[in-house]
């Protein structure tokens, strides 16, 4: 399909690049995205339970067509028998009594000659597996999609704790000098307050970033059935490319043909608009087509001896309605009226996949947008900071303007960080919303991610550069921003 071809064009500039931005964590076993994937698929609620429903489905419709079928039964009937003559016009036994036993074998034989409901049941028994199957291919689709978001977001998360440390740490600094500065008398009480203010309003601002990464955790949890202790980055550096074709009527087009719930839902109508048919059937006439075969053994009898019997019937049984009270007629109705309901679902799906698909497409362009944006913006940011760093050394900014255009520095980092997250998550929604998300699109993202020990070699900037220049610690060595990698193209 022309769509697929293109969506993999759409993949391969993507994942040509690097991912974002690196963060410090502990030289320990981490697990990827495909090892989420993996466990969810095994230990997930939801998807499991949405297996099993395709499982029902299925029996469901196997159920629906047995009522066109042959049915066989076979009775063996074990009768003990006593009786005694009360009155008779037989004049030979006007009294008398007698105990026997009799066996009766029975072989019924039934089959449906013309029975109209059965025909539409059975014709929608059909469709019903093609849905199973389409369900069994959207749950998959969904998993995929809810293990990406809880990754990513996972991974939001822990740059949020990572860079309010940072901050935090920045804002201790800033109030220590402004203290210092302070008690020789070379700046005011009001910057030393406000510097402490700035501290403790950030070290509460950490606690519920650590909760949140926490919950985040738990969202992994919930799918796998166990926390991770540690993820994979993505690699730093990410090569954003727009969608192709550009014009989103495209993709508009291919998720009205492609779109896994759009499919179940058409499905829905067809059964439904035959279950109007299956309804209708209780005015036309039946006709059934039996075979009995009986063996009858009688060990005694009233009036004499035991005796062995055996029969065939052949019965052609038809059937009119005339009147039921009105139930047929209430049933044909409510099933025309559950036909219109799924046809307005249609559309309503329709016009929620056609939303979805521009959300997302639109999302990935909104997304490499405000990247290009917040990397200039955190090129700037950092500037700035230096600057006005510099200038309270020099009396010329109070401390809370530091503090202020540091906490700007960390949001656009922070924001920068989460631009690539959104990026990678509409990406995901497109392929679902087109119909096209398969397995491998997550194992090609999970081939960007990088291990902690690569990671840790180019962590984020958590201060500014003169603050790197003079660390003397090995791992405050300088290291470059994603936009600023030495050898890498800048991150479009």
């Amino acid at each position: 399909m022309l769509v697929n071809a293109v969506l993999k064009g759409f993949l391969r500039p993507v994942l040509a690049g690097a991912g974002l931005f690196a963060l410090a964590m502990p030289l320990a076993y981490a697990e990827d995205l495909m090892a989420i994937y993996q466990a969810a698929q095994a230990n997930d609620p939801k998807f499991r339970s949405a297996q099993q429903q395709v499982r029902v489905t299925g029996q469901q419709a196997r159920q629906q067509r047995s009522g066109y079928l042959p049915q066989i039964n076979v009775e063996l009937q074990v009768i003990d028998t006593d009786q005694t003559v009360v009155s008779s016009d037989n004049q030979v036994f006007q009294q008398g009594s007698a105990s026997y036993g009799t066996d009766d074998l029975s072989l019924t034989l039934s089959q449906a000659v013309f029975r109209w409901d059965r025909i539409e049941a059975w014709k929608q028994s059909r469709v019903q597996e093609d849905q199973a199957e389409a369900r069994a291919l959207q749950a998959g689709q969904d998993l995929q999609l809810r293990v990406a978001e809880a990754y990513f977001g996972a991974l939001a998360a822990r740059d949020a704790v990572i860079l309010s440390k940072a901050e935090l740490a920045s804002s201790t600094r800033q109030f220590e000098d402004a203290d210092a500065r302070y008690r020789r008398g070379l700046a005011r009480r009001t910057d030393q307050l406000d510097a402490q203010a700035r501290m403790a309003q950030v070290e509460a601002e950490l606690m519920a970033k650590q909760n949140a990464w926490e919950d985040a955790l738990e969202a992994l949890r919930e799918l796998t059935g166990s926390t991770p202790e540690n993820l994979k980055p993505v690699a730093r550096e990410l090569q954003l490319a727009a969608p192709d074709p550009l014009p989103v009527d495209s993709w508009v087009k291919a998720a009205a043909d492609g779109n896994i719930e759009l499919q179940i839902q058409r499905m829905t109508v067809d059964i439904a608009d035959r279950e109007v048919e299956r309804q209708r059937a209780g005015h036309y006439p039946t006709l059934d087509l039996r075979f009995k075969h009986n063996e009858r053994t009688t060990d005694g009898s009233l009036f004499g001896g035991g005796s062995e019997t055996e029969s065939d019937e052949i019965t052609l049984a038809l059937n009119l309605p005339i009147y039921s009270g009105g139930s047929v007629w209430a049933k044909r109705k409510e099933a025309a009226s559950r036909y219109e309901q799924s046809k307005d679902e249609l559309e309503r799906t329709r016009r929620e996949v056609e939303r979805q698909t521009r959300a997302a497409y639109q999302g990935i362009l909104s997304s490499i947008r405000r990247a290009r944006a917040l990397e200039q913006a955190v090129k700037a940011q950092e500037l700035a900071v230096e600057t006005k760093r510099r200038g309270f050394q020099a009396g010329l900014y109070t401390s809370m303007t530091v503090l202020d255009a540091e906490e700007d520095l960390y949001a656009d980092r922070y924001q920068f960080a989460l631009a690539r997250y959104d990026y990678l998550n509409n990406w995901i929604k497109l392929r679902r919303a087109t119909g096209q998300l398969k397995q491998g699109d997550l194992a090609a993202l999970n081939s960007q991610l990088v291990t902690l020990e690569e990671e840790a070699r180019v962590d984020v900037p958590l201060s500014t550069p003169a603050e790197q220049a003079q660390a003397q610690a090995p791992e405050a060595a300088p290291v470059a921003t994603p936009a600023q990698s030495p050898g890498k193209a800048p991150a479009r």
